[in-house]
């Protein structure tokens, strides 16, 4: 499997292989229950229930969650490390930010425990559709969309007394199809509520350009097969790791930018 990393002799994104294991293997729950848990969307092919449609949200949210703690984990063992960090205004905005983050995803994870313990799978609304081709990578990635696809605001980020409100999105391939999930908590979906009109308004081709656009825009976990991304030209590359790289090193104000419906030099579908 191949997917984007930055190399740090050059501080550049490029495409990187992995094993099959490392790159899709999350480490946040034990072998036992990561298969007793998520075997309804591991071992059954996607109908659209209710329950796979929440176990494929509640894997967003645990990838997302744990990879929060990690980061947080890292810049607090730093601080440890080297207390004069307290001084770089810049490090400790960071880790307020992922203060932040953990407090709001915690109310996330309050939720989707209770709907464990309870089995109560309704507690996610999924927007899904299907592309009549069979893509070549995979997503299970979340993240605080900042406008929907008219330019509408859809989460402020910034500190905000109700928190901001996490999109879960999954995209896979299926019997010579691909199905795409867009999820939300059901009490956040009045913040989506124009964004998943937009959603079910879409042609196929919308819908290509929209995952053209937010794959390299919002989704750190993707992974592609590596066939595919060595028929790209370099222009395509380039062009797709550029909006990666963007994401990560100013990811406000190039996503606020953003028109998730715009042109792109590459096609995740050709």
């Amino acid at each position: 499997m191949v997917r984007p990393v930055m190399t740090r002799q050059s501080y550049r994104m490029n495409f990187r292989s992995f094993g099959r294991k490392v790159a899709t293997t999350f480490t946040g729950f034990c072998g036992f229950h990561d298969k007793i848990l998520f075997q309804p969307i591991e071992d059954t092919d996607y109908v659209g229930s209710d329950q796979q449609n929440f176990l494929f949200a509640y894997r967003v949210f645990s990838f997302e969650y744990h990879k929060k703690l990690e980061a947080q984990k890292v810049s607090k063992k730093r601080l440890d490390d080297k207390p004069s960090l307290v001084k770089d205004e810049r490090f400790m905005d960071h880790l307020e930010g992922y203060d932040l983050a953990i407090r709001d995803t915690l109310r996330h994870k309050k939720i989707f425990d209770q709907a464990l313990l309870d089995q109560d799978y309704g507690i996610v609304e999924t927007i899904s559709f299907k592309i009549d081709s069979a893509a070549r990578f995979a997503v299970c990635s979340g993240f605080f969309l900042e406008y929907d696809l008219k330019g509408k605001k859809v989460n402020q980020l910034a500190y905000t007394k109700n928190g901001m409100k996490l999109l879960m999105v999954n995209v896979f391939p299926q019997n010579e199809q691909t199905f795409v999930l867009f999820s939300w908590l059901k009490e956040d979906s009045n913040n989506y509520r124009e964004f998943r009109e937009q959603l079910l308004g879409l042609n196929t081709e919308e819908k290509i350009q929209l995952l053209n656009n937010l794959v390299p825009a919002y989704s750190e976990n993707v992974v592609y097969n590596p066939d595919f991304i060595d028929s790209w030209s370099e222009s395509e590359k380039k062009s797709y790791l550029k909006i990666f790289q963007q994401s990560i090193h100013n990811p406000l104000i190039e996503k606020s930018k953003k028109n998730l419906l715009g042109a792109t030099n590459y096609n995740l579908f050709k």
